[in-house]
């Protein structure tokens, strides 16, 4: 158990020193996600309809040409489970043909649901498009609603601070007292 608490700690110093090395990083992403989030809006504003039914599209799309290459994949391998038998490796089970056909049939069932859905609720779509566009109005005319989920994550943040910064205040100020004990004869 000491071995494990040391791994432990040796760990959360590595993560805690890589998170102050690429801090500024982590802050440009965010602020890149924020940018690409506030484009969205715009975007959903003026083509709501255009852009959900490319998004529709495209995850049909994608999982129809993961379904192609799930095909693919189990058309050209040759091994089987009776071959490959128990293996704690992972990356073993991707070059079996059972498993390309567990997940060809995973997404098989996936799409069919998704286009049957696509099929049935197609008028609920363009209710949800209007709604949308709808919403966007309101947020164009009120644009300091797009600064609570901000105020949000910041709270958020300070949360996670504050417990990691307990979490690794036992761990930063032990000291180990050693005390070697003669026997007295």
């Amino acid at each position: 158990t000491i071995a494990n608490s040391l791994n432990f700690q040796n760990l959360s110093k590595k993560i805690f020193a890589d998170f102050a090395n690429s801090w500024s990083w982590i802050l440009i992403a965010l602020g890149i996600a924020m940018l690409v989030s506030l484009l969205f809006l715009i975007l959903l504003r003026f083509t709501a309809g255009i852009l959900v039914w490319v998004l529709i599209v495209g995850v049909i799309g994608v999982i129809g040409y993961g379904i192609y290459h799930c095909y693919m994949e189990y058309t050209n391998t040759s091994t089987t489970f009776n071959q490959v038998g128990f293996n704690p490796d992972l990356s073993v089970y991707f070059h079996v043909k059972e498993t390309w056909l567990g997940i060809l049939i995973v997404l098989a069932v996936v799409e069919a649901i998704l286009l049957l859905l696509l099929l049935f609720l197609r008028k609920r779509i363009l209710i949800a498009i209007a709604l949308i566009q709808e919403a966007s109005k309101a947020i164009g005319h009120i644009m300091s609603a797009l600064f609570y989920p901000l105020i949000t994550f910041v709270l958020l943040v300070v949360c996670v601070a504050y417990w990691g910064i307990t979490a690794l205040y036992p761990s930063v100020f032990y000291v180990t007292i050693l005390h070697c004990v003669s026997p007295q004869t």
